[in-house]
């Protein structure tokens, strides 16, 4: 098992590897929905206009099985880049309902390297949510991100 997330790992590295020259930051994989990576990764041009950035999230859809009992349970995302945090913001909106009711994942927030959300696990359906605001020391702000949710 450990060998096979080793590989993982590394296959990983050399993708990102041959898809853009500059540096990057390793994104290890991960599978624990309930506390996501989020990674910013650049072309490492100098500047910003020539910069090509963009926010990857780890598991890219957050897959919730099991879902419907009505045992809310946080979402952290946590922040992994270096010179990159979240802005302060303590009423983000609401993910927004593919399919399932309002609500479900609510009282959104950001600051610092996490963002959280609620999941009350009230209904199945899947949800739209945001990662918006995340500022970079340098200026150089990447484009938002918005993954799904999804409560199986």
């Amino acid at each position: 098992m450990a060998k096979n997330i080793l590989l993982a790992a590394a296959s990983t590295a050399v993708l990102l590897g041959c898809a853009s020259p500059g540096p990057q930051t390793m994104r290890v994989p991960n599978t624990d929905p309930r506390n996501p990576q989020v990674y910013v990764l650049s072309d490492g041009a100098p500047t910003c206009d020539d910069r090509v950035l963009a926010i990857v999230v780890e598991p890219p859809t957050l897959h919730f099985p099991n879902s419907g009992n009505g045992k809310a349970f946080p979402i952290i995302w946590h922040l992994k880049t270096k010179g990159y945090k979240f802005a302060q913001n303590s009423n983000l909106p609401d993910p927004a309902p593919l399919n399932g009711p309002q609500g479900v994942i609510s009282n959104c927030n950001s600051g610092g390297l996490t963002m959280q959300c609620l999941n009350k696990d009230t209904a199945k359906g899947a949800w739209k949510y945001d990662i918006k605001g995340v500022i970079a020391d340098d200026g150089c702000n990447p484009p938002d991100l918005d993954p799904i949710i999804s409560n199986d």
